[in-house]
C-alpha cells in the first residue's frame, strides 16, 4: 500500500499496489497525485523515505515535482504518522468484524474505506477549520466550480 498525506490539506489517501515494482510505484503515486490535478492544485514538492529516492530519480523530470528523501535509517515524520493513524483505524474496524480469518480482498477495502473515511472531518492544523480535506479536493469537480 502507498499511503499520502499533504503538508496543507492534510488530505490523506491510499493507493493499493499491485507489486513493488517501480512500475507499479510510479503508477500508483501518479494515481494519488492525479486528485489534485483535478482540483488544479500544484504538487510541488514530495517527502519520501530513502527507499523510493531511485525510482524519484527516473520521474523527477516527469512529474514537475522536487523530490525530498529522508537521510538512511530516518522516516519522513508526517508520513509515519499518517501511517500509525491509517494502521490503527484497520485495527479498530477488523475488531469489530464477525470473523476469525480476513481475507485479503476485504482487507483492501477495508483499509481504502478507512482513509478515505479521516478525509470526511475537518483536520487540525490543515487548511480550513470548516471545510474537510475531501470537500476541498473533491467538491469542485462535482458542481463544476473552482475555487
Amino acid at each position: 500500500m502507498l499511503t499520502t498525506v499533504d503538508s496543507r490539506i492534510k488530505c490523506r489517501a491510499l493507493v493499493p499496489l499491485k507489486n513493488r515494482t517501480a512500475e507499479s510505484l510510479c503508477d500508483s503515486l501518479d494515481n494519488a497525485l492525479r486528485r489534485y490535478n483535478r482540483a488544479t492544485i500544484c504538487v510541488t514538492s514530495i517527502d519520501s523515505d530513502i527507499e523510493f529516492k531511485t525510482l524519484f530519480e527516473d520521474d523527477e523530470d516527469n512529474m514537475d515535482a522536487q523530490f525530498n528523501c529522508a537521510p538512511q535509517g530516518e522516516h519522513v515524520p508526517a508520513a509515519e504518522r499518517n501511517n500509525r493513524t491509517i494502521a490503527d483505524r484497520i485495527r479498530v474496524a477488523v475488531h469489530y468484524l464477525p470473523y476469525r480469518n480476513i481475507p485479503r480482498l476485504l482487507l483492501k477495502y477495508i483499509t481504502v474505506s478507512e482513509t478515505k473515511k479521516l478525509n470526511w472531518f475537518p483536520t487540525e492544523g490543515g487548511l480550513s477549520d470548516t471545510f474537510t480535506p475531501h470537500q476541498l479536493l473533491e467538491l469542485p469537480l462535482l458542481t463544476g466550480k473552482r475555487m
